[in-house]
């Protein structure tokens, strides 16, 4: 028993690959306008010419489009803006309160300045420049 790729003789492609014995005798035998190669790599949609299987080239990568890119975009950075208010939530608190430290200070215009920075980055182009978050 082996692995036989089912080749169309009219395209050269296999169309599927099937375990057998390679007898007749066995009861199968190849669908008319076809031939059994054995080959234990060849897949469905295989081209096979002059003794030799070969894979398709792979699918090409389509870009995605200046909208897609947009949006994508527009996702992240509304999730590391949502991130950046997150953190600077409770130091804003302490701020308005008037009870914060000067450590607490320079965390909040560490975040604010990062905020900001988050909201000018340039959603059209595929891969952004996106900032670092505060330490």
């Amino acid at each position: 028993m082996g692995n036989y790729a089912i080749v169309n003789l009219a395209t050269g492609v296999v169309d599927s690959v099937v375990v057998w014995d390679g007898s007749e005798s066995s009861g199968w035998s190849p669908p008319e306008g076809t031939i059994a190669v054995e080959s234990d790599s060849a897949q469905p949609g295989w081209s096979y010419a002059d003794g030799v299987f070969t894979a398709p080239p792979p699918d090409p990568v389509i870009p995605p489009t200046p909208e897609e890119i947009i949006s994508a975009n527009q996702m992240q950075q509304n999730w590391l803006l949502s991130q950046a208010s997150q953190k600077m939530a409770p130091v804003l608190v302490s701020l308005q309160l008037g009870d914060a430290t000067d450590d607490e200070t320079v965390t909040a215009r560490a975040w604010q300045a990062y905020y900001r920075s988050l909201q000018l980055v340039d959603l059209s182009v595929a891969e952004p420049a996106w900032p670092s978050p505060p330490a």
